[in-house]
């Protein structure tokens, strides 16, 4: 989501090369820059690529065609992971017989899709969507009951894996930025 408003799925097409499944992007039509020139082309390639999890490759085709490298297409799937990671975690149920859950906007249900929506949006501000959902959990918890309380403390926990998994990310991403020999 860009400006509030849910972006277009990228079309593409799946094909082999050689012993490749490469993934292509046909970014002609949607009038940018050129390849992930603005945080909205990375996140629907990031869905294309959630959508054909064996892809090998990715092609992105518009005036010039590129191909992402093995560095690229690892990077890639780690973004794909923890999107999908945060799909899992919107699914964990309320507490048994509580009812108030639909309209606590930190459920899993509504918290984790909305930080996996910022993911694919705007990857460089997930850290801090990440670090708002967390203030607002603290808030909340001071005045939650028991039951609620249980909830949050589970959700606080769940945040915490995602803030380890995208510091992984991001000490992958300086590993790789250091063995980039040109």
């Amino acid at each position: 989501m860009a400006n509030g408003k849910t972006q277009p799925a990228c079309k593409y097409g799946l094909g082999q090369e050689g012993r490749e499944l490469v993934l292509t992007l046909s970014c002609k039509e949607c009038g940018g820059r050129g390849p992930f020139s603005d945080p909205a082309c990375l996140g629907r390639a990031l869905e294309a690529l959630s959508a054909e999890s064996g892809a090998d490759a990715l092609m992105v085709s518009g005036h010039v065609e590129s191909q992402l490298g093995a560095e690229g297409m690892a990077l890639l799937r780690r973004l794909v992971v923890l999107a999908g990671d945060l799909g899992q975690l919107s699914l964990r149920d309320p507490p048994r017989g509580y009812r108030d859950c639909s309209r606590c906007p930190l459920r899993p249900g509504e918290l984790f899709p909305s930080l996996r929506a910022v993911l694919l949006a705007d990857v460089a501000g997930f850290p801090a969507a990440v670090r708002d959902r967390i203030a607002r959990l603290l808030g909340t918890g001071r005045s939650a009951g028991q039951v609620c309380r249980q909830c949050l403390t589970a959700t606080a926990e769940d945040l915490d894996l995602v803030t380890q998994s995208f510091e992984e990310l991001a000490r992958f991403i300086v590993k790789q930025g250091f063995q980039i020999v040109v």
